[in-house]
């Protein structure tokens, strides 16, 4: 007897995020033509990166577009099922189990307060496991190291010193249960995880990211809706499985953090490209390209990456941000998905204003702010124009 098979996706969406990444991918050609410029002119050959594209509801785990590459013909496989070292997209896992220490009310060594955005980390190179097989030196992207860093700049600039600092302190083993919780399966405690250096595929990573997306609640991503007979009885329904992961207050105080990143981090790009709903997100640049973000209705994953392995040498903000950006305005222009709203703190945090310069509380006389989200009770509670007090 014939069946009905009923899948997940919205065909509006899955024509936008295929239009998507046909119009955007010209972006990241010219960028591959620019690094190869010697052999084109010497008339050598030389391949263009694949990409893939997965847009899911992180309400409900439903996949509602799937780009699997460029181009059925350059490349058969399917890359939004293909494992990949998940670079920087893996970090904001870290930020999350530091801020699941202080949710507990656990102060990390060497500190001598809970967990916040403005816990000061160590952005230089240090050496792990010394002397053992496992040695470990890690370098920031170009070199660049700042020295002293909040956490919520360490994100915003993606420093990965600042952040492997941070997954020792929080201990390897901690940040990669959590993320295997989350479903990135392979992820151990070292100190490369928490910089991505374990695979998962960009439909496992935005599994991963409902965690963010829903409250702390990890959805599994499906693509089977139903399965029923010719006169419409239902053989099977589909229904997701779910785990509460994080705490809520812990899954907001890392989108507060992912906000940032967007609005004036390395994912800052989607704004000049014209996404100006609100959103939170991460780039990904090591090895292969990524950008993972979402809006209060729709969380979407892209990778850009060689068939062959090699380094496609473009950061996630030049070659995977663009095409997401694309996809998200093109969606959010969509009836069903351009109602998007604020991310709402839950309770038991609190939205702070910062004075820049000395990290306390902003008003009128150092006007110089930026808002940041606190756990209750984490925020500083001295002002800015008292720093006699402060030092007492």
């Amino acid at each position: 007897e014939a069946l009905r098979i009923y899948t997940s996706l919205d065909p509006d969406l899955q024509r936008e995020a295929t239009a998507a990444v046909e119009a955007t991918i010209h972006v990241v050609d010219e960028q591959v033509d620019k690094l190869h410029a010697k052999e084109k002119k010497l008339g050598k050959s030389y391949i263009y990166p694949q990409v893939a594209l997965v847009a899911l509801n992180p309400h409900t785990g439903q996949v509602l577009a799937l780009v699997g590459g460029r181009s059925y013909g350059v490349s058969q496989l399917n890359h939004a099922v293909a494992k990949r070292p998940t670079g920087s997209i893996f970090k904001p896992f870290v930020y999350a189990s530091a801020f699941a220490t202080a949710a507990e009310g656990t102060i990390l060594p060497g500190q001598t307060k809970l967990f916040s955005p403005l816990t000061i980390l160590k952005d230089e190179q240090a050496t792990y496991g010394a002397g053992t097989e496992y040695e470990y030196t890690p370098k920031n992207f170009e070199n660049e190291y700042f020295g002293q860093v909040t956490a919520r700049e360490a994100l915003q600039h993606s420093l990965n010193n600042a952040t492997i600092s941070l997954a020792s302190m929080v201990g390897f083993e901690r940040v990669a249960a959590l993320a295997r919780e989350a479903g990135v399966k392979s992820a151990r405690g070292t100190p490369a995880m928490a910089i991505g250096a374990y695979d998962a595929t960009p439909l496992e990573m935005a599994g991963a990211y409902t965690v963010f997306g829903n409250g702390g609640m990890r959805l599994e991503p499906w693509m089977l809706a139903s399965v029923r007979t010719t006169t419409g009885d239902v053989i099977t329904d589909y229904s997701p499985d779910s785990k509460q992961i994080l705490d809520p207050r812990v899954a907001y105080l890392t989108v507060s953090l992912m906000e940032n990143v967007i609005d004036h981090g390395t994912g800052a790009v989607v704004r000049a490209r014209g996404f100006l709903n609100p959103a939170a997100g991460k780039t990904g640049t090591s090895h292969d390209a990524w950008f993972a973000g979402f809006t209060s209705n729709l969380l979407c994953i892209v990778w850009v990456g060689n068939d062959d392995y090699t380094d496609v040498n473009i950061e996630g903000a030049h070659a995977a941000a663009p095409i997401w950006a694309e996809f998200m305005k093109n969606a959010v222009a969509l009836p069903q998905y351009s109602d998007t709203n604020h991310f709402t703190p839950p309770e038991g945090v609190e939205i702070v204003a910062i004075d820049r310069t000395s990290l306390l509380l902003s008003d009128a006389t150092c006007p110089d702010s930026f808002n940041a989200a606190f756990l209750a009770g984490t925020a500083p509670t001295e002002n800015c124009d008292h720093p006699a007090e402060h030092r007492s």
